[in-house]
């Protein structure tokens, strides 16, 4: 059986990634450590390894207003993190969750339609 794992950027850091599979996750500086770390976790080795590399253009899955959404929510959490006292402020806090929840959403969107995507491959390959 087919082991479905995804591995995104982590935004809760700096910079790194994020892999999850069945849910467990596990996070790590490059995607490999990403994946290697979900192995450890998972007791459960990928062996075959397909990669799907999306290239954020909008298609039938995450159409151009969705991709103008993730592009400006991921930009924005970006800025957050290039400003770090933002953090600092209580009165800001609020603010800075609502970017980064916004962003997360983006992103959980665009996983989706990448699953969807994946789907629809591999029920054409097949």
């Amino acid at each position: 059986m087919m082991q479905t794992v995804s591995i995104t950027p982590d935004l809760t850091r700096r910079s790194g990634y994020r892999a999850s599979s069945q849910g467990v996750h596990a996070e790590a500086t490059t995607i490999g450590g990403a994946l290697d770390a979900l192995n450890i976790q998972t007791h459960s080795p990928v062996s075959l390894v397909a990669v799907f590399i999306q290239n954020f253009e909008p298609d039938v899955f995450f159409n151009a207003e969705q991709t103008e959404l993730l592009k400006n929510r991921l930009n924005a959490a970006q800025q957050l993190f290039d400003s770090a006292d933002i953090l600092s402020k209580s009165k800001d806090n609020l603010q800075a969750q609502v970017i980064l929840t916004d962003a997360e959403q983006s992103v959980e969107d665009e996983l989706r339609a990448a699953i969807r995507r994946s789907d629809a491959l591999l029920r054409a390959t097949q």
